[in-house]
C-alpha cells in the first residue's frame, strides 16, 4: 500500500498514473479530471468516479480558517469534487489521494483488464489479458489469470495475428503479484500493459 513517503514528489504526477490507469478506451472518452478557477478567488478539482475502482465511495470534508484558508470536499459516489481558496488546490488533490482514494483501494471490487506479454513462435508481440485490482495510486494485484479465446489476445499491430499457428499462454506472472503498466496504443485502443 502506497504511503506519503512512497509518493514523494509532485501529487499531479501521481494524479497522472490515477488518470493513465483508467484509460481502457472508453473511460477517458466519457469522464475526466478537471481544475478549474473560482471567481471568490479559488479551486474547483473533480474527477469522474464512474466505471473506476472508487466509483461508490462516498465522502464529505469542510474546512475553514478565515478567508484564505478553506475547502470543501464531497464524493456521491460518482463524482468527487474539492472547493479551496486560492492557497490550496495541493490540498485537494492531497486529500484525494491520502484521505479518499488510498483508503477506499482495499474495499473496492472493480477490477481491470492488464495485458501481459506471452511466448509466440513467430517472434510476435501478443498480449493475454489477465484480472487486476488497484492497490494504490500506481501499482495493481493480479487476481486471476482466466482463460482465454483467441478473440481476447491483444497486439501492437494487426498484423502479428496474420498467421499466428502456436500461442503458449504461459505467462512470468501469477496471481498476487503487484505489478505496474504502462498504456500502450495497441491495434485497436490503448491498453494497460504489465512493465
Amino acid at each position: 500500500m502506497a504511503n506519503q513517503t512512497e509518493l514523494a514528489g509532485p501529487v499531479t504526477s501521481v494524479i497522472d498514473n490515477w488518470y493513465k490507469n483508467q484509460c481502457n478506451g472508453d473511460w477517458e472518452h466519457e469522464h475526466a479530471i478537471t481544475i478549474q478557477t473560482l471567481d471568490n478567488p479559488g479551486w474547483k478539482f473533480s474527477l469522474d468516479l464512474i466505471n473506476t475502482c472508487l466509483e461508490g465511495f462516498l465522502f464529505d470534508l469542510n474546512f475553514k480558517e478565515g478567508f484564505s484558508n478553506w475547502y470543501q470536499i464531497k464524493s456521491d459516489g460518482e463524482k468527487y469534487i474539492g472547493y479551496s481558496d486560492f492557497n490550496n488546490l495541493n490540498t485537494l488533490i492531497e486529500k484525494f489521494i491520502f484521505d479518499f482514494a488510498i483508503p477506499n483501494f482495499k474495499e473496492s471490487t472493480i477490477t481491470y483488464a492488464v495485458y501481459a506479454p506471452i511466448e509466440i513462435l513467430q517472434q510476435k508481440k501478443i498480449y493475454l489479458p489477465l484480472e487486476a485490482k488497484m492497490v494504490d495510486m500506481v501499482n495493481f494485484e493480479i487476481i486471476s489469470i482466466p482463460e482465454y479465446d483467441f478473440q481476447d489476445l491483444k497486439a501492437l499491430e494487426i498484423s502479428d495475428f496474420e498467421n499466428l499457428d502456436d500461442v503458449n499462454a504461459d505467462v512470468t506472472f501469477k496471481v498476487g503479484d503487484i505489478v505496474k503498466c504502462n498504456l500502450i496504443q495497441m491495434s485497436d485502443y490503448p491498453t494497460l500493459v504489465i512493465n
